[in-house]
């Protein structure tokens, strides 16, 4: 009998964050990361993680910690985690990085072999429903809304994109990968195993266009790609951080 496994994405995926740490304010959101294994380490996109912050600035990710020992006793913490020891894969679009400042999380494995056909994958944006409000003592504080995408894979290609520097096998997706979705984990439904990482989309033209105004107007459907999880495994082996 196959035990269930069940996986938080709230203590799983996390924003990555440019951040003031000495006014504690978010300047802008970079993108997504997440746990790939038991070891406080985010994966993401290298054009998310490995961002040059400005003086004064740093990247960070919401703190995780657990709840307070008395219930209904509320105490001010730190609420970002500093983002460390970035390490890049120089062809692929990968990162990943130290945030030993996060205790409490959870973690999406990778997958070993291609999901099924017709299999339902999934993700989570944690940007494009966040909110800004100001808190007790400090500046505006992000209140996240996780928005959950589901969908199924298209194709499998094999070809080099704009931000890698080799051919890739890259999965395209009916999720499209809005802002700040890039580096969020493309999670098989089925055994809840990281398929890949969302980077980007393509764009996939629409004949006739649907509510065209002017003679010639073209409409496109936008089509999420993901970095196969393979290319993720050869990353994380080379820097002797394999997942699970």
């Amino acid at each position: 009998m196959t035990a269930l496994r069940s996986v938080n994405p709230d203590n799983a995926i996390l924003p990555v964050l440019l951040v003031d740490p000495t006014k504690g304010i978010v300047k802008r959101v970079l993108g997504t990361g997440f746990f790939f294994s038991p070891k406080p380490i985010v994966l993401s996109a290298a054009h998310v993680l490995a961002i040059q912050p400005g003086p004064g600035e740093a990247i960070a990710v919401p703190k995780r910690e657990l709840p307070d020992p008395e219930p209904g006793v509320v105490m001010p913490q730190p609420w970002i985690a500093a983002v460390l020891n970035v390490r890049v894969e120089p062809q692929h679009d990968l990162a990943v990085a130290d945030v030993p400042g996060v205790t409490h999380f959870e973690h999406f494995p990778i997958c070993k072999q291609d999901p099924p056909p017709l299999t339902n994958v999934m993700s989570v944006d944690l940007v494009s429903r966040m909110t800004f409000e100001r808190v007790e003592g400090g500046g505006p504080g992000p209140t996240v809304t996780p928005y959950v995408w589901k969908g199924y894979v298209h194709a499998v290609l094999i070809t080099q994109e704009p931000t890698m520097r080799a051919r890739a096998r890259i999965f395209e997706v009916s999720i499209p990968v809005v802002e700040g979705m890039s580096g969020a984990p493309l999670i098989e439904e089925r055994t809840l195993r990281v398929a890949g990482v969302l980077f980007g989309n393509v764009a996939r033209q629409l004949i006739p266009p649907p509510f065209a105004r002017t003679e010639g107007e073209k409409w496109y459907l936008p089509v999420g790609q993901a970095l196969h999880w393979s290319h993720v495994r050869q990353f994380l082996e080379s820097i002797g951080q394999p997942s699970d």
